[in-house]
C-alpha cells in the first residue's frame, strides 16, 4: 500500500490535469467564436416527436412603429427559418443553416423557454430548405440571368470543364421557366469581358459589362459592338435600348457618361439627343419614362439624386425633394402599381449592412421612410441587418425582394415594414443570393453565387431549385 503523500500527490497531479483539459477545451471553444447552438436544448413535444423541425430563429424584438403616411402593421421582430434535429432522447440542435454567422448574442426559436424546453412551432410561412451538391468540376457559375415572359430565360455565367481548363464565359437557355437548361453559343472570350444580361424579347439580347455583345437570334450568334468607353448600364423597353458608357481617361475623378440608343432589332449606337444631367441606376418601365438614381461618386456628383423623363428622353427633370442620402449604394426599383422603392445601403462590415428602405407614390417627388435596421427606429419598420444588398425588385405595392449576399432572399408582403425569409441555406456553404428578377406579379427568378436558380409561379411564396450545369 502507497503511504499517505504518495496518494495525496496522486489526486493533486489528477486535480491539476483535469483543470488543464478543462481549460484548454474551453479555450478551443473560445477560439471558434460564439457557437449558436451550443448549449443542446431539450425538446418536450406536444404531439408525436418528428425527426426535424422546422422553426424561426428570432432577433431581439423592437419598438412598435407607430403610423406615418403607409400605416405600418404591427412591429414584430425578425425571424430566420432553421431545421433543428430532435434525436430520440429529446435532444435538438440547430442543423440547417447552421447559420454559425449570426452575432452574438443568438435568440433562440419560439418555444424555447430559459429553462431550455422547446414546443415544436412551425414556421407561419412556407420555407425551401436547401443542401447545396459538392463543388465538382464541370461547373457553371451562375452570373446573371435575364427573362422575358414566364417560360423564356437566359443564363450567363463562368464555365470551367475541369481542372487543367480555364475559366471561360458561358450562356445556357430555357424555354421551360428555368426548370431545365441547355447551352447555347456565348459572346466571343476577348479583352472586353461582360458581367450582365438584357433580352427584350426571344430575339434580341444584350452582354454587357464593360464589353458590349448583341444577338438578334436569341443567343445563336453574337456580335461584339463594344465601344471605345465601358457601357455601365443597359435597358431595353417598347422598340429602343438605351446604355450608358463611360469613358475615363486615367485621370481620378475626370470620367465623362454618355447616353447612347439603338433600335432593339439593331441599327447602330447613337448619342441621345439630348443628354441627362446625371447619371446612375437607370431604370426604365416603358418607351416614354425613366428613372437615373444618381449615387456619390459617379462623374462629379456629390450626394445622391433622382431625375426622370417622361417624354422618351426629349427632357429630364430633376426630383425637387431628392431622395435621402443614403450612400454610397442605393437600389431604385418601380412596381407595378407605380411606387418608386428607394433601398439603401452603406456597405458591408463583414456579415452586417446597415440598409434604409425609402417609398415615394408620386414619382419621386416626396419620400417617406419605411423601415430601416436600427436599433433605435421608432415609427418604421424593420429590415434584416444580416447580409449585404446584392439586388433589390419590387413586384407590387406590398411585396417586394432583396438578395443578399452571406445570407438569403428577403421578402415583404406588407409594403416593406416587416421581412420573411423564404429560402433556407447555410450561408457559410452559400455565399447568398446575386440576381432577382420577375417576368411578372407572379413568374420569378432568383440565382445563387454558385449555380442554384430558385423560381416561383406564385408571386415568391412557394420556391423550387434548379441546377444549371
Amino acid at each position: 500500500m502507497k503511504p499517505a503523500s504518495d496518494r495525496r500527490l496522486a489526486r493533486w497531479v489528477a486535480v491539476a490535469l483535469y483543470c488543464c483539459l478543462g481549460v484548454s477545451a474551453y479555450l478551443a471553444g473560445c477560439s471558434r467564436g460564439p457557437q449558436p447552438t451550443s448549449p443542446p436544448f431539450t425538446a418536450t413535444y406536444l404531439s408525436q416527436p418528428t425527426s426535424t423541425q422546422a422553426v424561426l430563429i428570432r432577433e431581439p424584438p423592437s419598438p412598435s412603429p407607430t403610423p406615418n403616411s403607409y400605416p405600418p402593421p404591427p412591429s414584430a421582430p425578425l425571424a430566420y427559418p432553421a431545421l433543428i434535429t430532435l434525436t430520440p432522447s429529446g435532444v435538438g440542435r440547430v442543423t440547417q443553416p447552421t447559420f454559425t454567422s449570426l452575432p452574438s448574442p443568438f435568440y433562440p426559436p419560439p418555444g424555447l423557454t430559459a429553462e431550455g424546453t422547446l414546443t415544436p412551432t412551425p414556421t407561419p410561412y412556407p420555407v425551401l430548405f436547401v443542401t447545396p451538391a459538392p463543388f465538382t468540376l464541370p461547373f457553371f457559375q451562375v452570373i446573371d440571368i435575364a427573362f422575358v415572359d414566364a417560360v423564356h430565360g437566359w443564363a450567363l455565367g463562368n464555365y470551367r470543364a475541369s481542372a487543367n481548363d480555364s475559366v471561360v464565359i458561358a450562356l445556357r437557355r430555357t424555354t421551360d421557366g428555368g426548370r431545365t437548361w441547355n447551352q447555347i453559343a456565348a459572346p466571343h472570350q476577348s479583352s472586353q469581358s461582360v458581367d450582365q444580361l438584357r433580352f427584350a424579347n426571344v430575339r434580341d439580347g444584350w452582354a454587357f459589362g464593360p464589353g458590349l455583345f448583341a444577338t438578334h437570334d436569341g443567343g445563336r450568334t453574337w456580335i461584339n459592338e463594344s465601344p471605345q468607353a465601358d457601357v455601365v448600364g443597359l435597358e431595353t423597353a417598347g422598340e429602343t435600348v438605351w446604355a450608358i458608357e463611360r469613358l475615363c481617361p486615367g485621370t481620378p475623378g475626370a470620367c465623362a457618361f454618355t447616353l447612347v440608343v439603338s433600335p432593339v432589332a439593331g441599327g447602330g449606337w447613337q448619342s441621345a439627343q439630348v443628354q441627362p444631367p446625371g447619371f446612375g441606376q437607370l431604370v426604365r418601365p416603358n418607351a416614354m419614362e425613366a428613372w437615373i438614381l444618381t449615387l456619390p461618386g459617379e462623374g462629379d456628383q456629390l450626394h445622391i439624386g433622382l431625375i426622370s423623363t417622361h417624354d422618351g428622353g426629349l427632357t429630364w427633370v430633376t426630383a425637387p425633394e431628392p431622395p435621402p442620402d443614403c450612400g454610397p449604394n442605393g437600389s431604385l426599383a418601380l412596381d407595378e402599381s407605380r411606387h418608386l422603392w428607394l433601398l439603401c445601403n452603406s456597405g458591408p462590415a463583414t456579415i452586417m449592412e446597415p440598409k434604409t428602405l425609402y417609398r415615394s407614390s408620386d414619382a419621386g417627388q416626396h419620400w417617406a421612410q419605411i423601415a430601416d435596421t436600427s436599433p433605435d427606429r421608432v415609427g418604421v419598420g424593420t429590415l434584416p441587418m444580416i447580409g449585404a444588398v446584392t439586388d433589390f425588385a419590387a413586384v407590387s405595392d406590398r411585396r417586394a425582394f432583396i438578395g443578399m449576399s452571406r445570407s438569403t432572399l428577403a421578402r415583404t408582403d406588407d409594403g416593406g415594414y416587416t421581412w420573411v425569409f423564404p429560402l433556407a441555406f447555410d450561408a457559410d456553404v452559400m455565399a447568398g443570393i446575386k440576381r432577382v428578377v420577375f417576368a411578372d406579379t407572379l413568374h420569378g427568378w432568383a440565382a445563387t453565387w454558385e449555380n442554384l436558380v430558385f423560381l416561383t409561379v406564385d408571386g415568391g411564396i412557394h420556391w423550387d431549385v434548379t441546377t444549371v450545369q
